[in-house]
């Protein structure tokens, strides 16, 4: 599968996807940690944030193990 005419180009491009989507895993994680250490932070506000965390999540894993190695190849 191209995603552009030039074969090099598709490469910087998955590279690019890869480190964004880890580097948005990171962050999610860090996040999450630092919600759950924090107690003046009501309940309802920690569990919509993880919810979103893990739709986030799921979002960047799929771009990391699907769509960065389509693109690579």
């Amino acid at each position: 599968m191209e995603a552009t005419e030039d074969p090099e180009q598709d490469k910087q491009v998955a590279i690019i996807i890869f480190v964004m989507a880890i580097a948005g895993m990171c962050v999610n994680l860090f996040v999450l940690i630092f919600i759950q250490q924090i107690d003046s932070i009501r309940k309802p506000f920690v569990q919509t944030s993880v919810s979103q965390m893990i739709a986030d999540f799921t979002v960047l894993f799929t771009f990391a193990a699907y769509a960065a190695p389509r693109t690579f190849l």
